[in-house]
């Protein structure tokens, strides 16, 4: 399942990449204008680089956009500030291919790969641990898990 590419999402990006962030959160299903000018107002921010270290990238498979992803590069970590796939292409080995390749790129550069994980997102943890991620810090509603080298 390695046919994905990650391409740098632009501006033209805006409106796919709120279409997934809302579809992922099952909470938002019935979103509010400004509920989603809000996002959209975020996503224009990460696209414009207007968030420290983040790059957000458009995941895309046989030439379809089908997902986003959020990294955040800093010296000492890799942090996964999104992962998102549009529910078709959820539970087919796309995410799972993705975070492998996050967990190399971490590793050949020795840097641990963190990323958060809401509480009630059972199956992301699942796959997470089953990915060799553990769990670091644990708040309220949120749990931050890493994988170390």
């Amino acid at each position: 399942m390695n046919d994905f590419s990650l391409k740098v999402a632009t501006e033209k990006d805006v409106e796919f990449l709120t279409s997934v962030l809302v579809s992922s959160a099952p909470e938002n299903i019935n979103v509010e204008d400004t509920e989603l000018n809000n996002c959209k107002k975020k996503v224009l921010a990460e696209i414009r680089g207007q968030i420290l270290d983040s790059v957000t990238y458009v995941i895309e498979y046989e030439r379809k956009r089908i997902g986003r992803l959020r990294l955040l590069k800093k010296n000492d970590e890799l942090f996964i500030g999104g992962i998102q796939l549009l529910a078709r292409y959820q539970n087919v080995g796309i995410g799972s291919s993705i975070l492998n390749s996050l967990i190399t790129q971490a590793s050949m550069s020795h840097k641990p790969l963190r990323l958060e994980v809401e509480k009630s997102n059972h199956k992301a943890k699942k796959l997470y641990i089953q990915l060799g991620f553990t769990v670091e810090q644990d708040f309220e509603d949120v749990e931050i898990m890493v994988k170390l080298n």
